[in-house]
């Protein structure tokens, strides 16, 4: 079985274009989270998320003109961001591995927007209105429409895989990746994700099932608050991420800079409830478990979690009580840096890949913004409130999506 090597990162989200400059942030302790300005210009308040800006999007059409003929969505933009980036950083040339190079995309669907269902609404108040054309109003912003412009553009023959797992696509697709070569099928694979979680009506969709948080706090950076006594809900974001995957041999013998290890990994899908798992954690320890065993670890060798922490009530207690069941007295630092990053939705577990890295070759733990304590009843974890240093070998990483999608990777330092 083949070693599998990280060579290259990319991130795109509101504010922040470079891995390294997102990281510094986050360990800084900055946000992105806001007022959601453009639900308060629809009358609809009271609503926060970390959207991308108008500068923001600006620059992603300057620097990437190529993708005004192609109609791509927001997404979209930043998932091809990301991915240049990645494939910058990796080395790369373009065609130098057509035929064993794989290209890993993870994205859900696009909701319709408020301003076509204003459109809906004044055609039916017409006398004689027009029909309406999906394939005119939809389908070029479809969510995936942008592979084919990535596939083109890295000249990857196959595999293609686009792959909607929720919040678990991101780490799926590198779980896929990461099994492409190990098995021999591929020396290289990009793999990434990403989401536009502030759309307006994905927002209005998460409050209605209850699962954003309202903000009880007047400052907007403090709603997110993920394993603390006070959540109440997760805060919606955009965001993308790439990280390039080779077989140690192929990086090694181009000189490439590898970052660090891609140690294990699993995939396991449940039918608790479409929203939410089993509240014993008893899934979530199991994907964890799976992925130690993958990885031929022990608990304690990992030497930090970066959970998947979405402040959520029945996620984070049932992932604190996975984490206290399979750990028990191992006090591993854990967690969320969705506090200050939102939730990317398909986005999130490709970002926190990135992010995982970055704390294994700076040797620096992120902190969780807002954490105060756990609620009654629940598991007192070693949740990291601070920005600090550690030694560390092995990052394990979580990913738990809606439909019961669990997915867990574990990281390790390049030099071991």
């Amino acid at each position: 079985m083949r070693h599998v090597v990280i060579t290259g990162l990319g991130v795109c989200v509101p504010t922040k274009r470079s891995p390294d400059n997102l990281f510094q942030a986050l360990f800084n302790q900055e946000s992105l989270i806001h007022k959601d300005s453009r639900l308060e210009s629809f009358g609809i308040h009271d609503f926060v998320c970390a959207a991308m800006q108008a500068s923001d999007l600006s620059y992603l059409d300057e620097h990437y003109p190529e993708l005004a003929k192609h109609n791509v969505s927001t997404s979209g933009k930043m998932a091809y961001h990301a991915l240049i980036e990645a494939k910058n950083q990796a080395g790369l040339e373009v065609g130098a591995h057509s035929d064993r190079c794989g290209l890993f995309f993870g994205v859900n669907k696009n909701l319709i927007s408020p301003e076509q269902i204003h459109r809906m609404y004044m055609m039916a108040q017409d006398s004689a209105p027009a029909s309406y054309d999906g394939q005119t109003d939809y389908l070029p912003h479809r969510p995936d429409a942008i592979v084919k412009v990535m596939s083109e553009k890295l000249q990857v023959n196959q595999p293609i895989l686009v792959c909607s797992d929720a919040c678990a696509a991101g780490s799926s697709n590198i779980l896929a990746g990461m099994r492409r070569i190990r098995n021999g099928d591929l020396d290289v694979a990009f793999c990434g994700a990403a989401d536009e979680g502030s759309q307006p009506m994905m927002q209005l969709v998460f409050h209605k099932i209850g699962a954003v948080g309202t903000p009880v706090f007047s400052d907007p950076q403090k709603v997110c608050r993920p394993f603390d006594k006070e959540r109440n809900g997760c805060v919606l974001a955009d965001g993308a991420a790439f990280l390039v995957l080779e077989a140690e041999e192929t990086a090694l013998a181009r000189g490439a800079q590898i970052l660090a290890r891609l140690s294990g990994g699993s995939r396991g899908s449940e039918a608790y409830k479409i929203t939410a798992s089993k509240p014993d954690g008893s899934y979530y320890a199991l994907a964890m478990q799976q992925a130690l065993n993958d990885a031929h670890l022990t608990c304690d060798e990992i030497d930090h979690i970066n959970a998947h922490g979405t402040a959520t009530k029945s996620n984070d207690a049932a992932e604190g009580r996975a984490i206290h069941q399979l750990f028990k007295d191992h006090q591993v630092p854990v967690t969320s840096t969705k506090s200050a990053l939102g939730h990317s939705l398909a986005g999130s577990g490709a970002l926190e890949a990135v992010l995982s890295v970055l704390s294994l070759n700076a040797q620096k733990i992120l902190p969780t913004l807002n954490y105060t304590g756990p609620a009654e009843g629940e598991a007192e974890l070693n949740i990291v409130s601070q920005p600090c240093s550690a030694k560390m070998d092995h990052i394990l990483s979580n990913s738990f999506g809606f439909g019961g999608l669990n997915t867990s990777l574990i990281f390790s330092r390049g030099d071991i």
